[in-house]
């Protein structure tokens, strides 16, 4: 049974690809569904490993890609820019998600972590169609909105 029950997922995306065209500025990414990977839990922002077991992690996977993402249906997330502003140290960037079949503008906020780029956004999941995950009898819950992190070291 999961130990980490009300606790938030670390969940990496481990087929990816970022484009940016250096004519224009503009920033495509695109992220294979079928590669989210559960990490660990996180409890109180600390990264838990002692929390999942691998038999979790499995089974978290299995439903995140078939149930939630519906991967065998929708097999790209994507993102497009369409405009970039300098602001102070970050950079926001609004552009187009493509996400379970449905595109919509999100933004994103980047900035400098020493040599790595981060960027960061939420996306509801209700706004793409995506019923929230839910497991083990409604104990283990993905909440609506979801905090996404990019990070991009050199």
């Amino acid at each position: 049974m999961f130990q980490a029950v009300g606790h938030d997922l670390k969940i990496r995306v481990t087929a990816f690809t970022i484009d940016i065209d250096e004519g224009t500025g503009q920033i495509i990414a695109w992220f294979d569904p079928r590669s989210l990977r559960a990490e660990c839990a996180v409890r109180s922002g600390v990264d838990r490993n002692d929390l999942l077991s691998e038999k979790d992690k499995e089974e978290i996977n299995h439903h995140i890609i078939r149930d939630v993402l519906e991967a065998h249906r929708y097999n790209d997330i994507s993102f497009t820019s369409r405009s970039i502003t300098e602001e102070g140290d970050s950079v926001r960037l609004t552009g187009d998600l493509l996400l379970h079949g449905k595109t919509k503008e999100i933004t994103v906020i980047s900035h400098r972590v020493g040599a790595q780029r981060v960027a960061e956004a939420t996306v509801s999941q209700p706004d793409f169609g995506i019923r929230p995950f839910s497991a083990f009898f409604g104990m283990l819950k993905i909440r609506p909105s979801v905090f996404i992190r990019v990070i991009i070291a050199p």
